[in-house]
């Protein structure tokens, strides 16, 4: 089935919202699209003639065919970061705005050259899978940042939500907070509104809440 950069746009979402433990009822829906809940409603209402989704008590639930067409534009825009990052030597939180633009585009003979040339990577630059990849990332149990308790922890991976946020992706280059970087946390601050605080190679860093809740971490 054919499906329109809309549509893709819509089924990507959906499943950044699985990926984060967030339900994708509409109102999260038009909060990641940044759209109003009309114009949500309204695309929900397309995927579901087209027979890519249905609703469950409020719930969007995507069919096989959904999820198979949400998982390829996924995939390809994660291989798309890797390429970036890999071969054309673009800032890791430069990556995500750019394969924005390819993952509607990328032919499949180029995804498969990208998978040949980067060795089939299970992750992107930001730690999140990649759908397809037969080099599946050790599976361990994560917590956000923002949930942890004082703890050494590695960071394994960012929100594709922080990613799409000029704010939160400039403060974690700027703090040089990438996967597989190793953190202390530390006991939370006596306003826990105030953030995350950890300690790094470079020194103690607070980390806003609202960021602290898009990064997640795992035992070191």
């Amino acid at each position: 089935m054919r499906v329109n950069a809309t549509e893709e746009e819509y089924l990507q979402t959906f499943l950044e919202l699985e990926e984060d433990g967030v339900l994708p009822i509409r109102a999260r829906l038009a909060d990641r699209l940044r759209i109003t809940p009309a114009a949500v409603s309204e695309g929900i209402h397309r995927l579901i003639e087209r027979g890519l989704a249905r609703e469950e008590n409020r719930l969007l639930v995507l069919t096989g065919a959904g999820e198979e067409a949400g998982r390829a534009v996924v995939r390809r825009h994660r291989l798309a970061e890797c390429f970036l990052v890999d071969i054309l030597d673009l800032p890791w939180a430069n990556a995500h705005k750019e394969a924005a633009r390819w993952e509607h585009v990328l032919s499949n003979d180029v995804e498969l050259r990208i998978v040949e040339m980067l060795g089939d990577p299970p992750v992107c630059p930001h730690g999140n899978p990649i759908p397809g990849s037969k080099r599946r990332p050790p599976d361990r149990p994560t917590t956000t940042l923002a949930d942890c308790p004082p703890a050494k922890m590695r960071l394994v991976r960012i929100s594709e939500q922080a990613q799409a946020d000029d704010a939160a992706i400039a403060f974690l280059a700027q703090a040089d907070l990438l996967p597989g970087q190793s953190v202390e946390v530390l006991a939370v601050p006596e306003d826990a509104s105030a953030g995350s605080a950890i300690r790094t190679a470079r020194g103690v860093e607070v980390i806003p809440a609202w960021i602290a809740a898009l990064v997640w971490v795992a035992s070191d």
